[in-house]
């Protein structure tokens, strides 16, 4: 077998345990075609690609299988599979999508759990980075505050969720049912064992979080409160959402982008 024609081959084959598309094709190009064994032995090949795809979103997502219970989330993990297939050699990016994916196809309650079980994972095996404590903003007049860059831990996730999914992940007994709630943005850290934290931010504080986890500035922070505050009000709310901040250990870096430009 040339060597052009064996990479054919192999892409075919990875096509169709992937995909599905193409079994005739590749059956003609096995030892015995069309024989009862090479029908199986593709299948056998198939069928185990899927498993154990579905085996490791159980894994990452063992909470969401709890609530789906077992069959109903093999049968999601399956469609997910097979609408988004997998592109990494790797199965840690598998369920990148699967809470997005969840939203669409089963609802919002769900997805929130599934987005909390991925932001936990982030947790464990984020990047490693030392957080600065309050006293980093000592060395800034008040005046500095507007060209203030505020950069977080890479490991901290702001979450926008619409349920009580917070309270099912923490159930260890699996009494809570999961339910639609109050509106709510959820933060999830890891503390200095590693563990993952899971706090609850007042609406204010959230936005000024976000606003500093998409672009940083101070200046972008305040803006995000215009509609919620007066210009008197929005320096003690920024102030609020900073040692919030600061006491959990969510900031990684301050600095003054005026003094760096000079």
């Amino acid at each position: 077998m040339s060597a052009g024609h064996l990479k054919k081959l192999q892409s075919e084959f990875s096509d169709f345990v992937m995909h599905g598309r193409n079994e005739d094709r590749l059956i003609e190009q096995l030892c015995a075609p069309k024989s009862r064994h090479s029908v199986q032995g593709l299948d056998v090949y198939r069928d185990a690609y899927f498993i154990r795809l579905e085996a490791a979103l159980a894994h990452d997502f063992p909470a969401c299988e709890r609530i789906l219970g077992q069959e109903e989330f093999a049968r999601l993990a399956g469609d997910y599979v097979v609408a988004q297939p997998s592109v990494s050699p790797s199965l840690r990016d598998l369920g990148k999508g699967f809470a997005d994916w969840l939203r669409v196809h089963t609802g919002a309650a769900i997805a929130d759990l599934a987005e909390i079980e991925w932001a936990v994972m982030r947790v464990f095996d984020g990047p490693d980075c030392v957080p600065v404590d309050s006293a980093s903003m000592e060395q800034f007049a008040p005046e500095d505050w507007a060209s203030l860059s505020v950069e977080l831990v890479p490991t901290l996730t702001l979450l926008s969720q619409t349920s009580n999914a917070d309270d099912v992940w923490c159930d260890r007994q699996g009494e809570i049912k999961l339910q639609n709630a109050a509106a709510k943005t959820l933060a999830i850290s890891r503390n200095e064992n590693m563990q993952p934290n899971l706090t609850i931010l007042d609406n204010r504080s959230s936005m000024v979080l976000i606003a500093l986890s998409k672009e940083g500035s101070l200046a972008s922070a305040s803006e995000s409160l215009a509609d919620l505050a007066t210009v008197d009000e929005i320096p003690e709310l920024l102030a609020k959402a900073l040692l919030t901040a600061f006491a959990h250990n969510w900031v990684s870096v301050v600095s003054n982008s005026k003094q760096e430009r000079s």
